[in-house]
């Protein structure tokens, strides 16, 4: 008997134009996998309080530019679970203090991940100037606009 993996993409807390791009995103995905025998949830990365809580075996980061998604990385980097991070917007090549705080995070981000998917194939670019050598696959879909997500 082979058990179920559970895959997690954790999103935004307080964004709920990211959070429902992330559920238009992942909808067709958490489908297609539970075919085969596989599980997805979508859930707000604040609402992790304990690490007792990760109880799924992949985490995708979707869209979380902050502090705790890089602490949560540190940690499941360390366990037998597997991190990986979703660009959906290209962020990444863009000049000006906003372009280098983001640039930063992902560097930092892909240090602790285990592989990146990404929206495009110009983020795919993206990504292995930063994560050379690492698992980088192609997602995309249909980008939503914030109002039409909602």
């Amino acid at each position: 008997m082979t058990s179920t993996t559970r895959i997690c993409v954790l999103v935004s807390s307080d964004d709920s134009c990211r959070q429902a791009r992330a559920r238009s995103r992942y909808l067709s995905l958490g489908a297609e996998l539970s075919k085969h025998g596989a599980e997805l949830e979508i859930k707000p990365i604040g609402s992790i309080g304990h690490t007792n809580e990760l109880t799924h075996d992949v985490y995708i980061v979707s869209e979380c530019y902050d502090t705790p998604p890089l602490l949560l990385a540190q940690y499941l980097r360390r366990s037998d679970k597997q991190i990986g991070v979703d660009l959906v917007e290209d962020h990444f090549s863009a000049e000006g203090a906003t372009g280098a705080r983001l640039c930063g995070w992902l560097s930092s981000m892909v240090k602790a991940s285990d592989f990146v998917l990404c929206r495009a194939q110009s983020l795919k670019a993206a990504a292995e100037r930063y994560a050379p050598g690492l698992p980088t696959h192609v997602l995309g879909e249909e980008q939503l606009s914030c109002d039409s997500a909602k």
